[in-house]
């Protein structure tokens, strides 16, 4: 086994029965042909080794009989090799046990697999909180921690609930929840969701949820959600096997009781032939294939988009989006990267743009901030900066060439009593002012851009070669959206779109088939939940997007959206060729054993084997790959 399916101790322990009942098996066998035994001794021994192979299946054939579940899978297995027992195939009755408890074996681990991706997410949260109670600090399970509790994280430590600042405040690492690795400043009265990082200063928190009401535990709980909610393909095998296994039932009885009837060498003497006909009829019959194959391939399916930080809330969204005729995506947070370049510069004094740069890049200088990084390409006189200070989330303060300025946001300005210049530009605005006296006064602005992600280039370039139209819907000016769908060769783009201009332009593109958006999951909500398949893009803080999205993309990747459309084709694909494959062959041995030209081993084939077959062909789903381009 490879670490990717790596055996649990059950697992292990399963794989030990299976190899000792081979060697018990073929240790009987022997002996029943080399001693030449009379059928009673042979039964004696073979019991044993039946016994221990398939003690649990009969054992639940007798409960699901219990339960009103009549016709399930191991009754026909009970019903058929008890039957082979009966006439003498004793070998062939622990096959059939044995080959089946490998396809169980073949199907946990497969699960197994597929869970480990949700192992890994719930990594996210630590399992234990620092409460903080009396004066005292202890650490207690999160369990125990109820809502309003005070707890402390300590610097490097990832917040365990969701909280708000109480105490303190810290650049926090959002990376492994938006994929984001710009830090985030947070202080008091701001909320921060589970999973974060605490970068450089303790925090105290109050919390607002109990652990399991987290939005990184309603994501893990999407993906459990994801196992009960079936799509069509899954319906349709419940649907068949409550009207396959009867009629399938009914046929073997008909076979074995009915068929000797006819046959001319007399009731009786035909009986035997006509009951080995019927016992691999069943054998033949049960629908494991069909009913484990295809909720196995989306749940593979959801396991391998979680391994790549695509969360689905249901298979049946997985069977939705492989239709996908047109993606629309929110521009600024979706397609945009967080890498700020200044755009436009704007004096309110007698300095130039250049003089105001060179000021801006002494204040910034060796800010880490993604507004302060902006300016780092600008040449400044190291020896002029004389002062620095960050008034920290707000900007930076400074004495440059003698005289002290302040740059930063309009909270900055706010803070600082100095008015700012009315302004209507598209992108961030950082303002400068100059300390005269006791007043401050603004003597400039700067136009920032957020840079569109090379992410989002590389999925319009996917999705076009997939024959799926790419569309930008967005508030921003409509200039400014149709030159980023032009520089990163979306389809079409519109812009000043208010929210239900885009849940109109949603629908209308419906008209054309299925229809996928892809926004931040806050101001997009009626854009996702009227979208035939949505993603909120690294929003898991967000309950919005937890309650309207079909599912999340946890690393703010747009590119991640045509991995997920060709990873459900792939899947769908799998689907159908076990649907064919699994019936196809099922039919054609069942006929071949109504007719008397199929044995025993031949009917352990057509239902063992064709399981472990389409359980393996399932299994492909946890490792695809999307073909390079």
């Amino acid at each position: 086994m490879t670490k990717r399916f790596s055996l649990t101790k059950r697992q292990k322990k399963h794989l030990t029965r299976i190899l000792l009942t081979v060697l018990l098996t073929a240790a009987t066998a022997a002996l029943i042909h080399f001693l030449d035994t009379e059928w009673w001794q042979s039964l004696l021994l073979v019991l044993p080794v039946y016994a221990y192979i398939g003690y649990d299946v009969l054992w639940n054939a007798l409960r699901d009989i219990r339960g009103g579940q009549i016709f399930g899978e191991k009754l026909l297995m009970a019903i058929a090799t008890v039957g082979a027992l009966a006439i003498g195939e004793y070998v062939e009755a622990v096959a059939v046990l044995l080959f089946f408890q490998v396809g169980e074996l073949f199907e946990s681990v497969a699960n197994a697999s597929a869970r480990k991706s949700l192992k890994a997410l719930a990594s996210l949260c630590p399992d234990e909180a620092r409460l903080l109670q009396d004066g005292r600090e202890a650490l207690v399970p999160i369990d125990e921690v109820g809502v309003g509790s005070v707890i402390g994280v300590k610097v490097g430590e990832r917040v365990p609930i969701d909280a708000v600042v109480l105490k303190g405040d810290a650049n926090l690492d959002y990376s492994s929840l938006t994929g984001e690795s710009v830090p985030v400043y947070r202080g008091e009265g701001d909320r921060i969701p589970a999973g974060v990082v605490v970068l450089d200063a303790p925090l105290v928190l109050r919390t607002e949820k109990r652990a399991e009401e987290s939005a990184t535990a309603r994501i893990l709980a999407m993906m459990e959600d994801a196992l009960s909610d079936k799509g069509k393909h899954e319906r349709f095998i419940t649907k068949f096997s409550f009207v396959y296994t009867p009629i399938v039932v009914l046929t073997a009885l008909a076979v074995a009781f009915l068929l000797p009837l006819f046959a001319e060498s007399g009731y009786l003497a035909a009986f035997p032939e006509y009951l080995r006909r019927a016992l691999n009829f069943l054998v033949v019959s049960c629908p494991c294939a069909l009913v484990i194959s295809v909720p196995l391939s989306f749940f593979s399916a959801s396991g391998r988009a979680a391994k790549q930080g695509i969360i689905f809330k249901s298979n049946a969204a997985i069977e939705r989006l492989a239709s996908a005729k047109t993606v629309c995506f929110d521009k600024t947070g979706t397609l945009t990267s967080g890498n700020f370049t200044v755009t436009e510069v704007i004096p309110c004094c007698e300095l130039s743009s250049g003089q105001l740069l060179e000021i801006a890049a002494a204040l910034e200088d060796g800010s880490t901030h993604p507004l302060g990084r902006a300016f780092e390409s600008f040449a400044i006189d190291p020896d002029k900066l004389t002062a620095q200070k960050e008034v920290r989330g707000k900007g930076m303060l400074g004495r440059y060439d003698g005289k002290e300025y302040a740059l930063g946001s309009a909270a900055l300005a706010e803070q600082l009593f100095f008015p700012l210049p009315p302004l209507t530009v598209e992108g961030s605005v950082l303002y400068i002012a100059e300390r005269k006296g006791e007043i401050w006064e603004c003597i400039g602005a700067f136009v920032l851009w957020d840079m569109p992600k090379e992410s989002a280039r590389a999925a319009a370039r996917r999705l076009d070669r997939m024959k799926i139209e790419s569309v930008i819907l967005s508030g921003d000016r409509k200039e400014t959206v149709k030159a980023t769908a032009n520089t990163l060769g979306f389809t079409m783009a519109f812009g000043e779109l208010l929210p239900e201009m885009k849940v109109a332009a949603v629908q209308a593109a419906k008209r054309h088939g299925t229809v996928v958006f892809a926004g931040d999951g806050i101001n997009d909500a009626p854009s996702l939940a009227a979208a035939d398949v949505s993603f909120a893009m690294g929003s898991l803080g967000s309950d919005a997007a937890i309650e309207a999205a079909d599912g999340v993309i946890c690393d703010d990747n747009p590119e991640k959206v045509p991995f997920a459309i060709a990873l459900s084709r792939f899947t769908l694909g799998l689907v159908r060729e076990n649907l064919i494959f699994a019936i196809g062959i099922k039919l054609l041995i069942l006929v071949l054993s109504a007719l008397g030209y199929a044995n025993l081993w031949l009917a352990i084939f057509a239902d063992v084997g064709v399981l472990i077959l389409a359980i393996l062909n399932a299994m492909r789903a946890l490792v695809f790959e999307r073909k390079k381009d």
